[in-house]
């Protein structure tokens, strides 16, 4: 590897670390400081920032915080230019109008949404002139201290309803463009090597947001996005699989080639009460664009990757219904209350591990400031900051999803693969 191959890599790392861990990395970060600066101006710096946290807490709901500068910083072109990321332009599109990107697929980490329309690495403000992209993400993550602002710097905005009506509602200009990623959190789940499935037929509230505000709705699809990592199994522990990439940093991803494709618009003629057909006969049409924008591309972008083996060569498309079947039950009741708790008390979970580890700063300080650093208190309190890091990992790997003893909860899927079948055919 040459030294601009390993400083790539380097800052793949970094970013990806800071990203990741940075609720646990602040203390860390703080410990080291503390030897050099005093506690005092620690303590200062950090009610400081705790105001502004306070002070600037609406706006991820109101268009973000742009910056070209950070936006068009060189080091976001060594991150893109790991794997690399490429953007493909179909149409030119009109400044003058709202847009609304529906991104797919997820992937683990949607690597590819962040590169191409979080920053402009691949040159997204020479493609489409006039089109400010604001990646749309949810609210926890402008939870966690440093990386939030680092977010909105880059222009991503909450994906909540009032941040969308926010800037589709013309009081942040015209230009704007959304880019959602419609199957969320689920698709994490769904995400396998050589195969796209997109949670989709249920999605439907960017639907309603486009025909509210007459906002354009573009297709986008990343090929290449599922196969940045591969699911292990750890020698059938997790049945499901936890998502992996290099070596012994599973969090790294393999540098494979991502190719982002924006599709040609959707008009939508604005609808103040749109129906529930307006509703459907859009959301049908968007589907269709989504599987034509597939076949036109998928045989113009089988990737070879750099390391591992290239996607297959044949390709089709059809949607099915999987149904989510009995699990194997765990011996640790954690993990069985994990698997058996609803959609609501995961995202409560998941709120707690990332409200714990910002409390677990402000607690770090106070004891550093106040008692010895080997003080008691101090060591449960990092370990437990960790034990629920840890345990929230695990959970995610475990994929909630499978519901407990629940045999017969269906969901629709949109499945494009990659591997060699029948011609297309719709089931």
């Amino acid at each position: 590897m040459d030294l601009k191959g390993i400083l790539d890599f380097f800052i793949l790392s970094f970013i990806t670390s800071f990203c990741a861990f940075s609720p646990l990395i602040v203390p860390l970060t703080v410990f080291i400081l503390s030897w050099f600066w005093s506690s005092k101006f620690i303590l200062s710096v950090s009610l400081v920032y705790c105001y502004w946290l306070y002070f600037d807490r609406r706006t991820d709901s109101h268009g973000g915080r742009w910056s070209d500068w950070l936006r068009r910083c060189s080091i976001w072109t060594h991150w893109t230019q790991y794997f690399p990321l490429t953007l493909i332009k179909s149409t030119d599109l009109d400044p003058n109008r709202n847009y609304i990107f529906g991104y797919h697929p997820h992937g683990v980490a949607a690597i590819g949404a962040l590169g191409n329309f979080g920053t402009d690495a691949t040159h997204f403000s020479s493609l489409f002139p006039g089109i400010r992209p604001h990646l749309m993400l949810l609210k926890m993550q402008f939870f966690n201290p440093f990386t939030r602002d680092l977010l909105l710097g880059l222009g991503a905005c909450c994906v909540s309803r009032n941040s969308c009506e926010y800037l589709l509602s013309g009081k942040c200009g015209q230009g704007n463009a959304l880019v959602i990623i419609i199957g969320g959190r689920r698709e994490v789940w769904l995400t396998r090597n050589n195969t796209m499935i997109l949670y989709l037929k249920s999605r439907k509230g960017f639907i309603q947001l486009a025909l509210k505000y007459g906002a354009s709705i573009v297709p986008v699809i990343s090929f290449g996005e599922n196969e940045l990592y591969e699911r292990r199994t750890f020698f059938g522990l997790i049945p499901n699989g936890i998502p992996w990439g290099l070596l012994f940093m599973g969090y790294i991803p393999f540098r494979r080639q991502v190719v982002t494709v924006v599709g040609k618009p959707i008009h939508v003629v604005q609808t103040d009460n749109p129906t529930p057909s307006d509703i459907e006969q859009l959301h049908e049409d968007y589907l269709q664009a989504v599987e034509q924008l597939f076949v036109e591309n998928k045989d113009k972008y089988k990737l070879g990757h750099l390391n591992q083996y290239p996607i297959k060569d044949a390709a089709k498309l059809w949607v099915r219904t999987t149904s989510n079947g009995d699990i194997i039950v765990s011996i640790l009741n954690i993990i069985a209350l994990f698997k058996s708790s609803d959609w609501y008390f995961r995202q409560t979970v998941i709120r707690v591990c990332s409200f714990s580890n910002f409390i677990h700063f402000g607690c770090f300080l106070y004891h550093h400031y106040f008692v010895q650093p080997h003080h008691i208190a101090f060591v449960i309190l990092y370990c437990g900051a960790i034990s629920i890091t840890l345990l929230s990992g695990l959970g995610w790997g475990l994929n909630w999803d499978r519901i407990l003893k629940r045999k017969t909860q269906q969901f629709d899927q949109l499945q494009l693969t990659t591997e060699p079948s029948d011609p297309l055919n719709t089931t």
